[in-house]
């Protein structure tokens, strides 16, 4: 059996459908140092002077859990790690001159951050599916 697709797939392909491949940046990951990659954001999508970065956090259905799990778990990986990672972006393309990616179609572009009028910081969560 196939797996299902994952958040970060369902975004990508959803992104990609609505703002062309050529907009999408799914793997943003790039190499600061030589040998050390980073990732930028779990998903990008770049119109001109205009840069939405999204960060996901996908939750697994845990048999037992309960509200207070539910809010720790929110807590946690939404408002501590997921917002924790948008402003490492924010750093990432403050701090490099260029951060050469590659778009779904696979061609190379450098987003800096002199570049951006507006930078859109979404950080989002699935639904819960049920556990493997």
């Amino acid at each position: 059996m196939p797996e299902a697709p994952t958040f970060a797939d369902e975004l990508a392909a959803l992104n990609e459908w609505h703002f062309f491949r050529e907009f999408v940046y799914s793997r943003a990951t790039f190499r600061p140092l030589p040998g050390h990659e980073v990732e930028l954001a779990d998903n990008l999508v770049c119109l001109g002077d205009i840069l939405i970065a999204y960060q996901l956090k996908e939750r697994e259905r845990v048999s037992g859990s309960d509200a207070g799990m539910e809010r720790r778990w929110f807590k946690n990986k939404v408002l501590g790690k997921a917002t924790r990672q948008i402003r490492d972006t924010v750093k990432y393309l403050r701090d490099h001159e260029a951060v050469e990616l590659e778009n779904a179609r696979g061609h190379q572009a450098k987003v800096t951050f002199g570049s951006i009028r507006q930078l859109q910081k979404q950080c989002s969560t699935s639904k819960v599916r049920a556990g493997t």
